[in-house]
């Protein structure tokens, strides 16, 4: 997977990492590592799906959240700061396990 900032991608936690899925999902795999990963039934069909410990860092932080997840998220209970902060940590995490 390149760092390219044009190409929509899917972060998906991995099925070992996560056994039970927060939201209605299905399996799908990392396309960089092949491990099965949760993917929702609302994202997007027909993107790159890659799993947490395989995102590039140079695009570790600039991840955002799909206009789907964030409505995902909202259904869910969560408001628009708890989403934003959710978000700042996952990059924090993800720049974390890069070093």
């Amino acid at each position: 997977m390149s760092p390219d900032d044009s190409v929509e991608r899917i972060i998906a936690m991995r099925v070992e990492d996560l056994p039970i899925p927060p939201v209605p999902s299905r399996v799908d795999s990392c396309s960089t590592c092949g491990a099965p990963v949760w993917v929702s039934l609302r994202s997007p069909t027909g993107v790159e799906v890659v799993c947490t410990r395989c995102v590039p860092p140079e695009v570790a932080s600039s991840v955002g959240i799909a206009p789907q997840t964030r409505e995902e998220l909202l259904d869910l209970g969560l408001s628009e700061e708890q989403i934003e902060d959710a978000l700042q940590a996952a990059r924090k995490a993800l720049l974390r396990k890069r070093r």
